[in-house]
């Protein structure tokens, strides 16, 4: 470990003491459980006493180390050679019968998300090669498009639930036109979308379990049917753009890298996305805001890197120690899992003034980490800001007097991803 990252992990500096000695230490390592209520609803809490008891703690329910504050969550993602890819989804052993169900995936290849440098950077070439700034821009009229569309088809209701209809399917369409789906494919793609994430991080009974890896598999064939197609007949999409570039590098992906590369690009071209925008537009209307920001569109883009910070949709990421090290001077073994809390460090009170007030002017909001930091910062960042600017600008012209039908948000049990399950809206037709 350099002498820099020491100095970054030593708890002495940062006057937090000895983690243990908390008389809070041994609550968290079993109190803490993000699969269950009130958790699921609100990880905050419990994520703020950790930062001001025990920043680092052990979690039986995670079986892992759970990072909380924001300079140590940093240090972790840019130190890749301490702390390694992969994480659950990567060490999680899947029973028997799921087991069999996913060998049915010929030449599995390992998520982007799992790897580090040299495979790391040579996958992410191809993905990055394709997924450019220009491409993303060229993009906008037609996520414009999507977008009034979308509305079009509940405007005259006076009442949705707004991640059902639009914030799925907005992203959902805008990911499949990216990639050159057709919209016939948006449901199916939503659906096996929800198995992977399911299968990487959910908390399932078995005949769930089993069904979410069927659910893997047929979008895996999928996926690989529409790279064989536009391996003979290129199209105007980003898979053709990965065939392209693929061809003109050094060490090309395999056909079955590519297929697990497109199947990270829908899960996070609209799941996430989706959650975004659902979790975005409920603070925006919670806390009184909406008005305003339909007054001011300006506001808009700094409003969503404060969304991002507030309340994103990762909930945090995972490592895995590639040796003996210590982080707040806590003892962490080579191979033990570590969780790191996004949501925690970008409530961190050390790195952000009043962190627990959603201020859509706030001065210090880039240092968020939403997105990450380092080798692993999310190649999709543009497009999802693209995204989110543009149904912001759409939404707040449409629905100036959009107003809340529901006290609160639900939320699905994983603790990687913020799942809401539904935003009820209404407003005067």
């Amino acid at each position: 470990m350099s002498a820099n990252l020491t100095k970054t992990y030593d708890a002495k500096e940062s006057g937090q003491g000895c983690p243990y000695a908390s008389q809070a230490a041994g609550n968290l390592r079993t109190a803490y459980n993000p699969y269950v209520q009130p958790q699921m609803n609100d990880p905050f809490s419990v994520w703020a006493q950790a930062r001001a008891s025990e920043p680092v703690f052990y979690s039986e329910t995670l079986a892992a180390w759970v990072v909380t504050r924001h300079h140590l969550v940093q240090t972790i993602m840019q130190d890749t050679a301490t702390f390694q890819s992969g994480g659950l989804d990567a060490m999680r052993v899947h029973p028997a019968e799921v087991r069999e169900i996913l060998d049915q995936i010929p030449n599995q290849a390992a998520p982007l998300r799992a790897l580090d440098d040299p495979d790391h950077m040579r996958r992410r070439r191809l993905t990055q090669g394709a997924v450019t700034p220009k491409r993303v821009s060229q993009l906008e009229g037609r996520v414009r498009s999507i977008a009034n569309r979308m509305i079009d088809g509940f405007y005259d209701r006076g009442k949705v639930d707004f991640y059902d209809a639009f914030a799925y399917r907005f992203t959902l369409a805008v990911a499949s036109s990216f990639l050159g789906f057709s919209d016939d494919d948006a449901e199916k793609l939503h659906h096996w979308a929800n198995c992977r994430v399911m299968l990487a991080w959910g908390n399932m009974e078995i005949e769930q379990y089993k069904e979410v890896a069927r659910g893997v598999v047929e979008m895996s064939r999928f996926i690989e049917s529409e790279i064989l197609s536009r391996q003979v007949t290129p199209r105007d999409d980003v898979i053709s753009d990965m065939i392209r570039v693929n061809r003109d590098l050094p060490q090309p992906s395999t056909l079955a890298e590519m297929v697990e590369d497109v199947h990270t690009l829908v899960v996070a071209g609209h799941e996430s996305t989706a959650t975004f925008l659902t979790l975005t537009l409920y603070h925006l209307l919670e806390t009184s805001k909406w008005s305003s920001l339909c007054a001011n569109q300006a506001s808009i883009a700094p409003m969503i890197e404060e969304a991002l910070r507030f309340d994103g949709p990762v909930l945090g990421l995972w490592r895995i120690a590639a040796r003996d090290t210590t982080v707040a001077g806590v003892p962490i073994a080579a191979g033990d899992r570590v969780y790191i809390a996004l949501g925690s460090s970008n409530r961190d009170e050390e790195a952000f003034k009043d962190p627990t007030v959603f201020d859509i002017g706030r001065s210090d909001v880039r240092n968020h980490i939403s997105f990450g930091r380092g080798p692993h910062t999310c190649i999709g960042a543009t497009l999802a800001r693209l995204e989110a600017r543009v149904a912001f600008e759409i939404l707040t012209t449409r629905f100036p007097n959009v107003r809340l039908a529901q006290s609160g948000l639900s939320f699905g049990p994983n603790a990687t991803l913020r799942l809401p399950t539904a935003l009820m809206l209404e407003w005067d037709v």
